[in-house]
């Protein structure tokens, strides 16, 4: 039994993890990863666990054979789930942030410590060995990749006198990191197609006449569901507004849970600096909380909190040209130490849809003509003003009607920009994505540079919330379409 993996093996894995880069489901890649490893290193049984909104891992996947030599079904132990340190199939998720690969070859001596031992000997006809890598994303463990038992390769039968090589060991535990690599990728996917969405109803202006909780999904109602889809860590999200400037109403929530997630939750209105959502209005800055138990007193919906199992709490204000016009907050169901990179994309999304509430705001009090705008070159050119023509004109005549021009001029690009950039997402064309988003906000920045803020101020936020804006789609999908070309 060799106590290496060799070039050639790591050359092959190398092989394994760029295929399974392009699988478009989590469920393909699973499915190809169990049959690489059932080929290689013969284990009764493979397993794949991934954290559920809980904090615990539960089972996603199971192939293998029991002491019958039949096919072991996924409706098999179907609750399979462990806390992280707990039991043998627990240990490799451990970790702050990141677990361990775990093994046993005496999984037979441990049978008091293992929460489903038992159901396994049952199904297994024994328990000898067993190997738990843990999946790795960018900022946490997500998950594991269990293997139990050897299979005898010539007779195909399960063999309690076989156990698993420390090559075994060093070879699934690189399986893991390529399984992890491609799982995450998938993930990051899908926080993509949230600014996607967002993008979308930007550029739609018949959502803009959606009434809050109306039949139809309203934006806020499609973004919330999305921030609690499976693939995301969080369990509650709640999408705040204010239409006075001193309460916040709720204008549209999701729960993983659906409406049993709601029972016992009563929606009151937030006042201006009362509890923790109402000083984030006040002072339009996030608060993030890892553990609520921590700070118990400071939730006014405490009963429901706890009924609901809800562990880390995180709130951002929706600020816009410097006001705080909404909040958005968000629930674990377990105690969630949160990432700087969480919060950038939290605090992205935030921004957006703080953008569509003034924009919506801003399109029913003005009429916009249909945009005429077909291409990248015409968008430059339908808002080109040179900086000294740009200059006289805003500054030797600030009459109120230019002003309102200027108002429909700002809007109509950004309306009509949003379409052409939504037509090559739509298409899949990233790189285009992002040379539309790009050209607009070059435009932004010429004409930023030709406004002095002390003169005309509120113009000068205008133009740096529409520039901020087009930068975040430039720059996201410049990266997503580098991405893609490297496939």
């Amino acid at each position: 039994m060799k106590d290496c993996v060799t070039l050639q093996e790591i050359n092959d894995l190398r092989i394994f993890g760029n295929t399974i880069l392009t699988y478009k489901s989590v469920e393909d890649v699973v499915k190809y990863t169990f049959l690489k490893i059932k080929e290689k290193i013969f284990p009764q049984v493979i397993s794949i666990f991934l954290f559920s909104k809980e904090g615990c891992i539960e089972r996603f996947k199971i192939y293998g054979i029991d002491k019958y030599e039949e096919i072991i079904s996924d409706s098999w132990l179907s609750k399979e789930s462990y806390e992280p340190g707990i039991s043998f199939s627990g240990r490799a998720a451990y970790g702050k942030p990141y677990g361990e690969t775990h093994w046993s070859n005496s999984l037979n001596q441990e049978l008091d410590k293992l929460t489903h031992g038992q159901d396994y000997v049952d199904k297994l006809g024994f328990l000898r060995c067993g190997i738990s890598v843990p999946l790795n994303g960018t900022r946490r463990t997500f998950g594991t990749l269990e293997v139990i038992n050897r299979v005898d390769s010539e007779t195909r039968k399960a063999n309690s006198n076989l156990v698993f090589s420390d090559s075994d060991i060093c070879w699934l535990t690189i399986v893991g990191a390529h399984v992890a690599a491609a799982i995450s990728r998938l993930r990051k996917k899908d926080e993509d197609k949230i600014f996607a969405t967002i993008s979308r109803v930007l550029a739609d202006p018949s959502l803009e006449q959606q009434p809050v909780h109306s039949m139809n999904q309203s934006v806020y109602k499609v973004i919330a569901e999305k921030l609690v889809d499976h693939l995301m860590p969080y369990k509650v999200c709640i999408v705040r507004l204010t239409f006075d400037g001193r309460s916040l109403i709720v204008t549209d929530k999701a729960n993983s849970d659906e409406k049993k997630g709601w029972i016992g939750r009563h929606d009151e209105p937030r006042l201006l600096g009362e509890g923790i959502v109402g000083k984030v209005f006040e002072s339009g800055n996030l608060v993030a909380i890892s553990n609520i138990k921590e700070r118990e007193k400071e939730f006014s919906s405490l009963s429901w909190i706890k009924r609901q199992g809800l562990k880390s709490f995180i709130c951002f204000p929706l600020l816009m040209l410097g006001k705080v016009i909404g909040t958005l907050s968000l629930f674990t169901g377990y105690v969630h130490e949160f990432t700087d990179s969480d919060i950038e994309f939290l605090e992205n999304v935030s921004f957006l849809l703080a953008a569509f509430k003034v924009r919506s705001e801003k399109i029913k009090n003005i009429e916009v003509p249909a945009p005429s705008i077909v291409s990248t070159g015409s968008l430059k050119n339908s808002f080109k003003l040179e900086q000294a023509d740009s200059r006289n004109i805003i500054f030797n005549d600030l009459s109120s009607d230019y002003n309102d021009y200027f108002d429909n001029t700002l809007l109509l690009s950004f309306e009509t920009a949003s379409k052409l950039y939504q037509q090559y997402l739509d298409s899949g064309n990233y790189i285009e994505a992002s040379k539309s988003a790009n050209s607009v906000y070059e435009m932004c920045q010429k004409l930023i540079e030709s406004v002095h803020k002390n003169e005309n101020e509120e113009l000068y936020r205008k133009l740096i919330a529409l520039s901020s804006y087009w930068k975040l789609n430039r720059d996201l999908y410049s990266v997503r379409g580098s991405l893609d070309g490297d496939e």
